[in-house]
């Protein structure tokens, strides 16, 4: 029957929702720690215009 196809696909999906979701997660991670540095860049900014 279709069962087979329908695993194959499933687990396709499955790596797939996988894959994106590590992605997204390193995107997210990038995001705050450039966003951190930024902050920090402007605090030295700040604490040098003193």
């Amino acid at each position: 029957m279709l069962l087979p196809e329908v695993f194959k696909l499933k687990s396709a999906c499955e790596t797939v929702m996988s894959a994106t979701f590590v992605i997204s997660g390193k995107e997210i991670l990038g995001g705050l720690i450039s966003n951190l540095h930024l902050r920090f860049f402007f605090y030295l900014v700040k604490l040098l215009k003193k």
